[in-house]
């Protein structure tokens, strides 16, 4: 099993899983995102798939957060992806791929 990325390290397993389709606290689980390696569950009463964790572009990135941090910084000044793409010495195609995340 891989190791659990920062974010997952973050998250209070022991806060109980709520649906938010239907505000259900009971749940089962349903196996786990085999990217990611989250634990997913299913509600009893509606029948939807829940994950505890919201859809974010740092799941499913093998950057480290302090590049994603110094992208958005360098978004913010209004620089172009081939400025950002030498600055934090990437490929422009990478730098592209950011924007659309």
């Amino acid at each position: 099993m891989k190791p659990k990325s920062a974010l997952q390290q973050q998250i209070n397993f022991n806060k109980p899983i709520v649906c938010p389709h239907c505000g259900s606290s009971i749940v089962v689980k349903n196996g786990t995102r085999q990217k990611t390696h989250v634990q997913q569950y299913i509600c009893s009463i509606c029948g939807k798939s829940i994950s505890p964790i919201p859809p974010s572009i740092f799941l499913s990135t093998k950057k480290h957060l302090t590049y994603w941090n110094q992208y958005v910084t360098l978004m913010n000044f209004e620089l172009s992806l081939k400025q950002i793409a030498i600055e934090l010495k990437i490929n422009v195609k990478t730098a592209f791929y950011g924007d659309i995340k």
